[in-house]
């Protein structure tokens, strides 16, 4: 049975809502609980530090600085080194540079918690993004660097930016979701995920897509890599045209390219830039998988 089948059955057999004390947080018999995402990142609270700051000495003095200037209080500084092997986190972190020059980043690029590398963002490309509870113990990470040291001084200077940008005040200062990317000007990054080749070709299917690396990942994955909306668009009316099917109503079209979608699960249409969160059921069913397959290859941010 297709998970759409399956969202279609529950869907009929949930219980009236309006016999519920609160609907929103019940489907079926199952009670649904919102897992903390963990999205502030304190770095002053109450007159003192919450975090630390890893990496480089002269890039940490000038995000000191700031904090100094915006909240009354610095970090301390702590060596590359500090958290090369460490599978939990005893604070909030701030950390400077990329796998090569930071044996922290590299701790969390080796999880896959992070792509900064010598290719990733690329020559005097830059990166500020916020990793959430990545050890599972409610400490963040802030990644702030580049590819070169011109693209960690950009990536600290896009931090300050952030920094300036949070409301702190004197004693306070917080962090919510950071996601600040930009590539190399030498990277050219196709808009069509068609055009997009995989990172690693396989030997039996070559560079058509295998094991998940679909049209829909795809899009995924380059939202992560760009920082560019057109690809979380781009996600939502593949995704709404795979459940057309079951839904005839959901019809995804474009209106002077900006794309708009019309959910019946909602009244009016709504621009996907700003529905990111809209609730519509899964359709991976294994014939939507193995056509995207067959006609997607897989994202890479140069050509």
């Amino acid at each position: 049975m297709s998970l759409c089948l399956l969202w279609g059955v529950l869907l009929v057999a949930a219980p009236d809502a309006k016999n519920e004390a609160d609907p929103a947080s019940k489907f079926g018999k199952a009670e649904i609980i919102v897992k903390d995402r963990n999205l502030a990142t304190a770095l002053v609270r109450d007159g003192k530090p919450a975090a630390a700051i890893v990496g480089d000495a002269a890039l940490a003095a000038k995000v000191n600085e700031a904090l100094k200037r915006l909240a009354g209080s610095e970090l301390p500084v702590l060596p590359h080194s500090a958290y090369e092997n460490a599978e939990n986190l005893d604070r909030n972190l701030i950390v400077l540079g990329n796998r090569d020059r930071n044996r922290t980043v590299s701790n969390l690029y080796n999880r896959h918690f992070a792509l900064l590398d010598a290719r990733y963002p690329g020559k005097g490309g830059s990166e500020v993004r916020s990793l959430h509870n990545p050890f599972g113990d409610k400490f963040n990470v802030i990644l702030v660097g580049g590819s070169d040291a011109a693209g960690d001084a950009a990536a600290v200077d896009k931090l300050i930016g952030h920094l300036e940008k949070a409301g702190g005040k004197p004693g306070e200062l917080t962090l919510g979701f950071l996601s600040d990317v930009t590539l190399s000007p030498d990277y050219v990054v196709a808009r069509d995920v068609k055009d997009i080749p995989l990172w690693e070709e396989s030997a039996g299917y070559g560079n058509k897509g295998y094991f998940g690396w679909n049209s829909l990942a795809k899009n995924l994955a380059m939202l992560y890599i760009t920082n560019d909306p057109y690809y979380k668009d781009e996600f939502m009316i593949t995704k709404m045209n795979s459940c057309a099917w079951l839904f005839p109503r959901t019809k995804p079209r474009r209106t002077n390219s900006s794309p708009v979608t019309t959910n019946p699960m909602m009244t009016t249409p709504s621009r996907l830039s700003r529905s990111i969160t809209i609730a519509v059921p899964s359709c991976f069913s294994t014939g939507t998988w193995s056509m995207r397959i067959r006609s997607s290859p897989m994202p890479s941010a140069s050509r």
